[in-house]
């Protein structure tokens, strides 16, 4: 794997912040880090910078829909883990 250098790093993670693509962008924050090290880096990110939506009455657990997808190309979901959308990737 080829080493991204610190800027290069701060450089993505800006570009995602600006598409709103949160979690991708403290999934990145770290390359060199460990996949489960940036995977809670990407949700920390996720949740400093969007807003809970309001409870509906809707049962939350084992089987709620996402709580938060805002069509991003790379989601969290407690139950599903990181899931990804394909055509929105290739936009």
């Amino acid at each position: 794997m080829q080493d991204v250098s610190r800027s290069q790093a701060l450089q993505t993670v800006a570009a995602l912040h600006r598409v709103d693509e949160h979690f991708a962008a403290g999934y990145m924050a770290a390359p060199d880090e460990p996949p489960v090290i940036r995977f809670a880096m990407g949700v920390v990110s996720y949740w400093q910078h969007v807003e809970l939506p309001a409870y509906q009455g809707e049962a939350l657990y084992p089987c709620s829909p996402s709580l938060y997808a805002r069509n991003n190309a790379v989601e969290w979901h407690y139950s599903a883990c990181l899931t990804y959308n394909r055509p929105r990737l290739d936009e």
